[in-house]
């Protein structure tokens, strides 16, 4: 026991150590190339030094199983929705909207991700999804094809300056009066990453980034969904909900226990819909 305690520690040493690396790189030249090589040097840390399940796992490089934000975005979605996924990590929630009767195309920079993705694919009979490499501001899509756009972990892991330029994307690739559902954590709980978040956002950051490029920002409060309710939340909500942050920012709410902080600061769930005139 002792041994494998020891060992888990080397593992996070490991991986603190190469989160940090890149972070640094990215943070000073968040290029497609430094991205590319960034995600084959962590996919390629968790297949090797990972939780051994996740390798028998379905799925086998994250957790092979859809997460709480994974199903609450799939409930935004519906059914019979053309669908694209940026980050799709080992597939599990685009496999999730297709089996709900979607059209899927997800995309991930990593081309380890991919081949788990596919492999994946040909497991579960070939469903009605699509894998192939894109990045978060570079999809090779057409415009105006997709009525919904997700991400699920996601905009935490890009660099700042790229935020408008991923949004640009995603909106091109929106058809009139479609939605990019995406969900990240809110950094009023503190750090939530070994490195690799290079730009955590509250809700009001969240909101102004993309009314910035033009979408309507629809706050929806995740916390009601445990018990059944997928709350999209009015307008005057969001101006209570920026005054509540700034109370929690005053009072170092991240310095409480981590369910407290989910409780008090849900993590950020947006809908935003891209208009019909654009």
């Amino acid at each position: 026991m002792e041994g494998s305690d020891t060992r888990k520690e080397s593992d996070k040493d490991r991986q603190y150590k190469l989160e940090q690396k890149w972070r640094k790189i990215l943070l000073e030249k968040p290029t497609k190339e430094n991205y590319a090589k960034a995600y084959t040097e962590l996919h390629e840390f968790k297949l090797a030094y990972g939780d051994p399940r996740l390798h028998k796992a379905e799925g086998g490089l994250y957790r092979g199983t859809v997460s709480f934000a994974g199903r609450t975005i799939a409930r935004l979605v519906g059914c019979g929705k053309d669908v694209l996924e940026i980050g799709c990590g080992d597939g599990s929630l685009a496999f999730l909207l297709a089996e709900n009767g979607n059209r899927v195309v997800a995309v991930d920079i990593s081309e380890i991700a991919l081949a788990v993705c596919n492999e994946g694919k040909a497991r579960r009979g070939d469903p009605e999804v699509v894998f192939k490499r894109g990045e978060a501001t570079e999809i090779e899509c057409p415009d105006s094809t997709f009525d919904f756009v997700i991400s699920q972990d996601l905009v935490e892991h890009l660099a700042g300056e790229l935020m408008p330029a991923h949004l640009r994307e995603v909106c091109r690739v929106l058809k009139p009066g479609g939605s990019y559902v995406f969900w990240t954590p809110t950094r009023l709980y503190g750090s939530t990453s070994m490195g690799m978040h290079l730009k955590e956002y509250n809700l009001r950051e969240a909101v102004k980034a993309v009314e910035a490029e033009g979408f309507k920002a629809v706050w929806v409060d995740a916390r009601l969904y445990k018990i059944g309710v997928l709350a999209e939340m009015p307008s005057f909500a969001k101006s209570l909900a920026f005054a509540w942050e700034s109370i929690l920012e005053k009072l170092k709410a991240d310095l409480l226990p981590m369910g407290a902080r989910q409780i008090l600061a849900p993590p950020i769930l947006i809908r935003a819909v891209k208009p019909h005139n654009v």
